[in-house]
C-alpha cells in the first residue's frame, strides 16, 4: 500500500475528530495532495457538526491543526479542482475558518476559473463565503456573473441558497437578480415552500423588488400553504410587507390559512407578520382575533411591542403603549368585528 493510499484510508475510516487529528499529525507531509486535503477538511467539517461536538475543544483543535496544515502549503496548490475547492469553502463554513491569508489566496486565485464550477458548486462557494461574511476581491461577484448566465441550469435550492448568501453579504448583485427576475417566475412550482421563503425573505432585506417575480412567488405560495411551515409563512409575509408588495388573495389566504393555526406561530413570527400587514396597511378581521387569543405578552421583547404597535397605527388604530398592547389588539378587533 502506498503512502497516499494509506493516508486516504486513514483519514475515510475517521470516525472522531480525535482520530481524524492522529492521522493528520502522524502523516508526512509530503504525502499530502490537493485531493487529501480536501479530504481532511470535509471529514473534519462533517465530525464538527455532528450532534454534541460543535461546541467542543476537539473541534477547536480539529479547526487549528488543518489551518496550520493547509498555511505549511503556503499559497493554494494549483492543482485544486473546482469541486474541490468548493467542497473546502464549505468546510471552512462549517468550521469557521477566517484565516486572512487562505481567503486572500482564495480571492485572488480562483476568480478566473469560475467558468469551470458547476452551479451546484458555484453555489456552495458563494454560500461558504457568506457564512464567513468574505465577500473582498473578485471571486463572488464574478461567481454571481457566472451564475447569471446559466440560471437556465440553477435548480431552485441553488437559487434560494445564492440569494441568502448575497442576503447575507449585504450584496444587492444587479447581473443575478435580474437574471433570477426573468428566469424563474415560470418555474415557481420547483421550489420548495422553504426555498420560495428564502428567496422573498432574502429579496426583502436587500429591497430587490421585481412585481412579476413576487407574483409568481405569491401565486404558488398560496396554492401551497398546507405545506408550509409557520416560519415559512411569517418569512413570506414579512418579506412582502418590506418590498410593499400588495397582492389581495394571498393576503387573504395567508392570513386566513395563519388564523387557525395561531398558536403554532412564534412570537417573533407573529410580530413579522403583524408589522409586515402594518406595512401594507392590510386589515384581516380573523387574524387580529387569533392574535388577541394567541399573544403571549410575557414573551414580547421591546422590538415585538414596537413593531405591532406600529402595525396597527397603520391600520388606522392608536398606537399604544407596552402594556396595552393586548388591549388595543381586542379593541381592533371589536372595531373591525362591527364592520365584518
Amino acid at each position: 500500500m502506498s503512502g497516499k493510499t494509506w493516508l486516504a484510508a486513514r483519514l475515510a475510516n475517521a470516525s472522531t475528530l480525535q482520530s481524524l487529528c492522529e492521522a493528520v499529525e502522524s502523516s508526512p507531509r509530503y504525502l499530502w495532495s490537493s485531493e487529501l486535503l480536501t479530504t481532511a477538511w470535509h471529514t473534519a467539517a462533517t465530525l464538527t457538526t455532528s450532534p454534541g461536538v460543535r461546541t467542543s475543544l476537539q473541534a477547536e483543535s480539529s479547526r487549528r491543526l488543518l489551518v496550520r496544515l493547509l498555511a505549511e502549503q503556503r499559497r493554494l496548490r494549483p492543482d485544486f479542482d473546482a469541486r474541490s475547492m468548493a467542497c473546502m469553502v464549505w468546510a471552512w463554513s462549517k468550521l469557521r475558518v477566517k484565516e486572512k491569508d487562505l481567503m486572500d489566496d482564495l480571492s485572488e486565485r480562483f476568480p478566473g476559473q469560475v467558468l469551470q464550477f458547476s452551479t451546484k458548486d458555484l453555489s456552495r462557494l458563494i454560500y461558504g463565503l457568506a457564512q464567513l461574511r468574505h465577500r473582498s476581491g473578485p471571486l463572488v461577484p464574478a461567481a454571481g456573473d457566472v451564475l447569471a448566465q446559466r440560471m437556465d441550469e440553477s435548480n431552485s435550492q441553488t437559487v434560494a441558497n445564492v440569494s441568502y448568501a448575497f442576503c447575507l453579504m449585504k450584496l444587492k448583485h444587479r447581473n443575478f437578480f435580474t437574471s433570477l427576475a426573468e428566469k424563474m417566475p415560470d418555474r415557481m412550482n420547483e421550489f420548495k415552500p422553504q426555498e420560495l421563503s428564502i428567496l422573498v425573505y432574502s429579496c426583502a432585506l436587500l429591497r430587490v423588488r421585481n412585481d412579476r417575480l413576487l407574483g409568481a412567488v405569491c401565486e404558488e405560495a398560496r396554492g401551497r400553504l398546507s405545506e408550509c411551515s409557520p416560519q415559512n409563512i411569517s418569512n413570506l409575509l414579512y418579506g412582502v410587507g418590506l418590498l410593499q408588495f400588495l397582492s389581495q388573495p394571498f393576503l387573504h389566504d395567508t392570513c386566513s390559512f395563519s388564523s387557525v393555526r395561531m398558536s403554532s406561530f412564534s412570537v417573533q413570527g407573529i410580530s413579522n407578520m403583524t408589522y409586515a400587514l402594518g406595512l401594507l396597511g392590510y386589515q384581516h378581521p380573523m387574524f387580529l382575533r387569533s392574535i388577541c387569543g394567541s399573544l403571549r405578552v410575557d414573551e414580547l421583547l421591546p422590538q415585538h411591542i414596537g413593531n405591532m404597535s406600529y402595525a396597527l397605527g397603520q391600520m388606522g388604530f392608536r398606537r399604544c403603549q407596552p402594556h396595552e398592547l393586548r388591549c388595543r389588539v381586542q379593541q381592533a378587533d371589536d372595531c373591525m368585528g362591527k364592520t365584518d
